[in-house]
């Protein structure tokens, strides 16, 4: 459990840096709830997320779309390293930090 925070490169002509927040709130028998968020773009926004644990691997995902269309979603999968998630959102590669 804990808030978990990091970011990864979006691919624009800017090459901006998309922020992530990830709040674990609860685990209990290897599921996973909590709020995953992005800082800014048009997926913006807090999102419901669920999923599970599994020695070190981890995989959750929103569980309703968000971002000012309705139309983004919120997922990640990866491992623990530490007080580090390493692993993918998307396409994107991802460390997030406690």
């Amino acid at each position: 459990m804990g808030t978990y925070k990091g970011s990864y490169e979006i691919n624009t002509i800017r090459g901006q840096q998309q922020g992530v927040t990830l709040i674990i709130a609860a685990v209990e028998d290897g599921k996973l709830r909590g709020t995953g968020s992005y800082s800014f773009g048009s997926c913006a926004g807090e999102y419901p997320v669920e999923g599970s644990v599994k020695g070190n691997e981890v995989g959750l995902r929103a569980t309703a779309k968000g971002g000012r269309a309705g139309d983004c979603s919120f997922g990640f999968k990866g491992s623990i390293n530490g007080n580090q998630l390493v692993g993918t959102m998307g396409k994107y590669e991802v460390v997030l930090r406690k």
